[in-house]
């Protein structure tokens, strides 16, 4: 109950507990980006669910921002070309915050929380998407319903930024 609240009753706390995260981040991650220069950072989050965002745009800009933009500011300055994070759910409000804080990618784009891809492509032209193939279909023996959910993949693709995957990771079974 702490927890859901704190938002409103410690945001203070909350903001010591980014920071110090943020200071993990930069003592740990920063040093090894500086050295290796990767193409492609990844991050992971959860800010979503099957509907939308789990806290709303205003708590993001206000509490999560500021420590987005230190780290997208540091591996831009490093030559990381794909900031990209992890975020299940229906990721469209996210997506319009990611690309705010200077965050260029967003995977695994749920198809079972409805993440249009061709609509996103075209609303986040610079992003870069990947999966949007549902796991599921697969997973749960339904491969005969794998044709219409691959069916999708070669519009997006023609329209560049894009990486088809399984929305997470196929399971497989021995």
């Amino acid at each position: 109950e702490r927890a859901l609240t704190a938002i409103y009753d410690e945001p203070d706390l909350l903001h010591d507990m980014i920071d110090h995260r943020l200071g993990e981040i930069e003592h740990f991650v920063f040093p090894v980006i500086e050295a290796l220069r990767p193409e492609v950072v990844g991050l992971w989050e959860d800010f979503a669910y099957n509907h939308g965002m789990l806290i709303s745009l205003k708590t993001f800009r206000e509490l999560c921002a500021p420590y987005y933009r230190r780290v997208a500011s540091f591996c831009r300055e490093c030559g990381v070309e794909l900031l990209i994070v992890d975020c299940d759910g229906k990721v469209d409000q996210f997506c319009d915050l990611l690309e705010e804080v200077g965050f260029n990618g967003s995977w695994p784009m749920e198809q079972v929380c409805g993440n249009p891809l061709a609509e996103y492509r075209k609303r986040h032209p610079s992003m870069v998407f990947s999966g949007g193939v549902e796991k599921e279909i697969a997973n749960t023996g339904n491969g005969h319903r794998i044709e219409a959910e691959l069916a999708k993949v070669p519009l997006v693709l023609k329209q560049g930024g894009y990486f088809p995957t399984f929305d997470h990771m196929l399971q497989i079974t021995v």
